[in-house]
């Protein structure tokens, strides 16, 4: 399965804290290679500690696939701290992408700031 991933999408599959874990682009490559045909984002609630948004991947053949990201300032890395609000949407995205595509390995995006400075 993941060697499948790092084929399919250029060797986008990468190991952090021991666990397999790829990259959005990656992930949304192979979304495309399998019909997806629309990803829609909408914020679901936003304050100045936390951002939750919702992320719908759909593909040609009808299948939806939905799933929540959340980010906070601090969960985020120092350059894109003033970003939180779009994180929580990639964390969403992904997250729909990576259920759409059965795939276990958590994206990157989705890991906090101490756990992406390896």
């Amino acid at each position: 399965m993941f060697i499948e991933m790092a084929t399919c999408v250029g060797g986008t599959l990468r190991w952090k804290q021991g666990k397999p874990s790829v990259r959005f682009e990656g992930l949304l490559a192979l979304a495309h290679q399998r019909g997806l045909i629309a990803l829609e984002t909408t914020v679901v609630c936003v304050s100045a500690e936390l951002a939750v948004c919702q992320c719908v991947a759909r593909f040609s053949d009808g299948r939806a696939f939905a799933d929540i990201g959340d980010a906070t300032p601090a969960s985020v890395v120092k350059p894109l701290r003033h970003a939180y609000i779009r994180m929580a949407g990639t964390r969403a995205a992904a997250r729909a992408l990576r259920r759409a595509l059965n795939r276990a390995a958590v994206a990157v995006q989705e890991l906090v700031e101490e756990d992406v400075t390896d």
